[in-house]
């Protein structure tokens, strides 16, 4: 497994064949943004420092896109997604909290708190 920090919130998460993102960076956010191809992208809040999904696009793959609360199994990959209250950028919103279990280890990604 591969972690690599894309500046932000931003990471990308490879092992084997899948790679995943987390809060990938948008073109229309003051961070610069990212490119690179993912399977899945987790956003946990919409913002765009965080839901650059159609920068992890590579060609006419799209990734698959966990934005919110609930349980979700993308190929190898299982998560669960927590909603909480928070304040981002000086405004009152919603966060999602990540669990994601991928070759037998236990990931949590907190996102905005």
């Amino acid at each position: 497994m591969v972690i690599t920090y894309h500046g932000g919130q931003c990471f990308k998460v490879s092992f084997g064949d899948t790679t995943i993102a987390f809060n990938p960076i948008s073109k229309k956010s003051k961070l610069d943004a990212v490119k690179f191809g993912s399977d899945a992208a987790f956003v946990t809040l919409w913002h765009p420092d965080f839901n650059g999904v159609d920068q992890v696009a590579h060609g006419s793959k799209q990734p698959f896109v966990v934005d919110g609360p609930g349980e979700y199994e993308i190929g190898q990959v299982v998560a669960h997604g927590f909603g909480i209250k928070t304040t981002y950028d000086k405004e009152e919103t919603y966060n999602t909290l990540y669990q994601v279990k991928l070759e037998e280890m236990n990931m949590v990604f907190l996102g905005a708190l």
